[in-house]
């Protein structure tokens, strides 16, 4: 799809109700035990290492799949490296504190994993919202500004909204020895 043209890809149903709930559990299980206290960080966002300590177990590498082939739709290629760099995940409730930010990847990749309130997505340059439908993914350049769309205190206080967020670089494969952490992983 293309919003006030810029390119970006939706991919539905990305993830089975098991390998949601497995993913969930992993995740609520950071944001409890281990959340980022890195002070230019929002409060509630783990570190940047979900791929290492979870990559292993099957629904992680189904979730690493659908972000495999989400790159390769959003590119309409089907040759590509694709690097997964780090992947995180974003707690959204009452108290959000999200700003505007790019990252320095080629593209960004964010998978909805709990959210009953699609309209507090994903803002765009401050100019539109790609809505957050649960167990959905999206793909989109990731050095244009972007945020999460914070939740009214009202409304956070009764809800909460959890992304996965992943910086991905992609090479055409001819000019690349292919060394992906997705590579990799499935060689396990």
């Amino acid at each position: 799809m293309i919003v006030n043209g810029i390119n970006f890809y939706r991919q539905t149903n990305v993830l089975s109700i098991d390998d949601q709930k497995e993913v969930f559990k992993d995740v609520s299980q950071e944001f409890l035990n281990n959340p980022c206290s890195c002070p230019t960080v929002p409060p509630i966002q783990t570190y940047s290492d979900l791929l290492i300590k979870f990559g292993h177990k099957p629904s992680w590498k189904n979730l690493i799949r659908q972000v495999h082939l989400s790159v390769e739709s959003y590119y309409s290629k089907h040759f590509l490296s694709i690097e997964i760099i780090k992947g995180w995940a974003n707690h959204s409730s009452k108290n959000n504190n999200y700003s505007f930010h790019n990252h320095y990847s080629d593209c960004s990749v964010v998978y909805y994993l709990e959210s009953k309130f699609p309209e507090y997505g994903t803002n765009i340059l401050n100019e539109f919202i790609i809505t957050a439908n649960e167990n959905s993914m999206v793909v989109f350049n990731g050095k244009i500004l972007h945020s999460i769309t914070n939740m009214p205190d009202f409304v956070g206080k009764d809800t909460n909204r959890i992304s996965l967020a992943f910086d991905v670089n992609v090479e055409n494969f001819s000019n690349t020895n292919n060394n992906s952490f997705y590579s990799n992983l499935e060689s396990r």
